[in-house]
């Protein structure tokens, strides 16, 4: 989640730079659940972090105020499969990483030497303004009482309100007034964090009835969850904004074509179906009660599915498979989404008749190609300059062009 909200990385991409990280002997191994550590572990922990008293970047953060966490009953204790994710004694250096693999890592080492700081103390305030002895304001924020661990990972809330310290009493002047207009707004979108964060715990999800019987609901599982989003955008049913999930047309077209109030609609039933399998691996419900369910629901669906079906509006599919986003640059037909062997890609749609082998990729030396930069090059034979190309270790910026003698995209000066 943090490695969302602080470079933009969608959870696929967080887990495969911390496996990249593990590979090389970095990091521990990244699909844990546990945020917790044995006490053998805090023991080579303290080993290990004397080594990052040397690194050029945390070498100025020695010596810690702490330094062990033996002691610590929040962070040592009983661990199920793996232990929180920890560093090793194998510490990189910054130019033997490429700049996504650094990010997590200073993530993971910040997240560590915080623990070792005291807690941030803050006091929640209340300040009190009478103007003229005529109108009274009340501004509640919090006073920074004491930095903590914020010395290590600066505050990220922007809508905290931080107030000044004053006495009762203390007089001001009134310098400028100014009158603000306002809407209520809806949720936000989920961010790549805050899709995880509800992962964890889909009972948020359920109306306030059953929500009393019902506390801790998880879709996934901290290995699979990165996953299930990926399976959701290679399907199509999603896609993301700078960072902000959206459904795509195809996606609305799917939720719109089950039956309302369906339970293969909500979250629900796959978070239950979680908690029953942990009981199974936990010997504390029988494995063939679940399958025997799992039989029984599943009759239910179909049976739904075939009496709903004639309702169901295909609109919004058949807008997708046959959208254009420009014109073939070989023959002038439209470039269209297809699906092939490896999946989808844009390609001449006359390539039945013609034989146009056209085609667009997704993907540039790992850097995805947003719709609109693929538009843009069917319609200039050029892009602008695309940020974040990535070749071996170093990541440039170039615009693709299309070479009309080579009949090929590449890149451009």
């Amino acid at each position: 989640m943090d490695a969302g909200n602080a470079f933009g990385f969608k959870p696929a991409e967080t887990l495969k730079y911390a496996q990249s990280l593990y590979d090389k002997g970095y990091l521990s191994y990244p699909r844990t659940q546990d945020e917790r550590i044995t006490e053998s572990d805090a023991r080579e922990l303290e080993n290990n972090i004397q080594f990052l008293s040397g690194h050029d970047t945390f070498g100025a953060l020695f010596p810690l105020p702490v330094s062990t966490l033996m002691n610590n009953k929040r962070y040592i204790g009983e661990v199920t499969d793996h232990h929180a994710l920890l560093i090793t004694d194998k510490i990189p250096k910054d130019k033997d990483l490429s700049e996504d693999e650094k990010s997590i890592y200073h993530l993971v080492v910040k997240r560590i030497l915080a623990a070792h700081y005291p807690d941030v103390a803050m006091s929640h305030k209340e300040i009190i303004t009478k103007v003229m002895d005529r109108f009274t304001f009340r501004s509640k924020g919090k006073e920074l009482l004491s930095k903590g661990w914020h010395h290590i990972i600066p505050p990220t809330n922007e809508n905290d309100i931080m107030l000044p310290t004053l006495l009762k009493g203390s007089e001001g002047v009134v310098t400028d007034t100014l009158t603000t207009k306002s809407k209520t707004k809806p949720p936000n979108r989920y961010t790549s964090s805050s899709l995880i964060g509800f992962m964890k715990n889909a009972a948020q999800a359920i109306e306030d009835e059953d929500r009393k019987s019902i506390s801790n609901l998880p879709l996934g599982t901290e290995a699979t969850r990165a996953g299930l989003i990926t399976l959701l955008e290679s399907r199509k049913y999603i896609e993301w904004k700078k960072n902000k999930v959206y459904p795509t047309l195809l996606g609305i077209t799917v939720v719109d074509s089950i039956k309302r109030g369906s339970v293969i609609k909500s979250p629900i039933l796959t978070a239950k179906w979680d908690v029953k399998l942990n009981e199974i691996g936990a010997s504390l419900y029988n494995h063939k009660d679940f399958i025997a369910h799992s039989k029984k629901l599943s009759s239910v669906l179909f049976e739904e599915v075939k009496t709903y079906s004639s309702t169901w509006n295909q609109n919004g599919v058949e807008r997708i498979k046959s959208e254009s986003i420009g014109a073939c640059l070989l023959c002038g037909s439209n470039v269209v989404l297809r699906k092939g062997k490896h999946g989808e890609f844009y390609g001449c749609s006359n390539y039945k008749d013609s034989g146009c082998t056209f085609n667009l990729p997704f993907k540039v030396l790992n850097k995805k190609l947003s719709k609109k930069q693929l538009m843009e090059l069917l319609k200039n034979e050029k892009t602008d300059i695309i940020k974040g190309f990535k070749w071996k270790d170093k990541t440039f910026n170039a615009p693709l062009v299309w070479n009309r003698e080579d009949q090929k995209v590449q890149f451009g000066k």
